[in-house]
């Protein structure tokens, strides 16, 4: 077991889910493990198991390996149907915030694509971030902040790291969330295990080339 994991409000009453978080990360605590809690799911408006998390993680010296999963007080007073949590305000407070995906092509939602850039993408529209540097933050919520999270060792492009890297076929990171750039190669410890070629749109218009990269590409 490498995590320790926990919803609270689905035990039977408010009480036994605060129970629940104090004796899994009592249990993560002596194990030594990381603590992942869905205090999301519940449109219950006096729900208080992401601040009973909070006050565990600092009385254990949980520090630095628990992870809420959207916080549902961080929205409104208001039940709001599970709606996105304060990511700027977050950030802004220097949590590290890291955008995931769970359901893929299940019973719960069919549309998962596993694709860490729609992913990203979505999270920026509904932060709200379509700043320069918040777009950029939406892409590290989807990898280096994901990988720190995580826990992971050896990531990252140094000397040393593991060679698990994807190349993408995008100038910068805006421009791979803008554009769902394509994945030109992936490999993992060092081999390649997937690529793709590179995306390219032929053009019949007099003056232009007849092929041309859709990268830096607009739409009219």
């Amino acid at each position: 077991m490498d995590v320790v994991g926990g919803i609270p409000h689905f035990e039977r009453t408010s009480e036994q889910g605060a129970l629940s978080v104090k004796l899994l990360c009592e249990l993560a605590a002596a194990q030594g493990k990381l603590v992942d809690m869905h205090c999301d799911e519940s449109d219950d408006p006096l729900s208080r198991h992401i601040e009973t998390l909070a006050f565990e993680t600092q009385r254990l010296g949980l520090n630095g390996r628990v992870t809420a999963i959207s916080p549902e007080v961080a929205t409104t007073a208001t039940p709001s149907g599970r709606g996105m949590t304060r990511v700027p305000e977050l950030l802004a407070h220097g949590v590290t915030v890291a955008f995931g995906h769970d359901c893929v092509m299940d019973p719960w939602y069919s549309l998962g694509s596993a694709d860490m850039l729609e992913v990203a993408s979505m999270g920026l529209h509904v932060a709200q971030m379509t700043s320069q540097a918040a777009m950029r933050q939406c892409f590290d919520a989807v990898t280096t902040s994901a990988a720190k999270i995580l826990h992971l060792e050896g990531y990252g492009i140094a000397k040393g790291c593991n060679a698990d890297f994807v190349l993408l076929q995008a100038q910068d990171p805006i421009e791979a969330i803008r554009l769902r750039a394509t994945r030109l190669q992936v490999f993992r410890r060092g081999k390649r295990v997937a690529q793709s070629p590179a995306a390219t749109a032929s053009l019949n218009l007099p003056g232009r080339p007849q092929t041309t990269s859709l990268m830096h590409s607009r739409h009219s």
